[in-house]
């Protein structure tokens, strides 16, 4: 048996998908984690970790009217923080 042009067509064919795949795959990544840091730098880290709803405008309030999670400033920020270095 062996190799045929046929099977190096479809394998190099399927190597090619993958890495045109993995490439796009990056692409969304970076454009989606640029438009969080945009988002973050807009309302100064005031953004919900988890359903990002923005905290613009809630004065007292210790958790995410949209989700209920902790939304103490210096809590926020940090986790943020984290993430923008990571």
């Amino acid at each position: 048996m062996g190799w045929t042009s046929t099977s190096v067509d479809i394998t190099m064919a399927f190597v090619l998908t993958i890495l045109i795949a993995s490439f796009v795959m990056g692409l969304l990544f970076l454009h989606a984690r640029n438009r969080m840091l945009v988002k973050l730098a807009e309302h100064d880290k005031m953004i919900c970790p988890c359903c990002h709803y923005p905290f613009a405008g809630l004065i007292g309030h210790d958790r995410c009217p949209e989700c209920g999670t902790d939304s103490n400033p210096k809590t926020v920020a940090a986790l943020w923080d984290r993430w923008m270095t990571s």
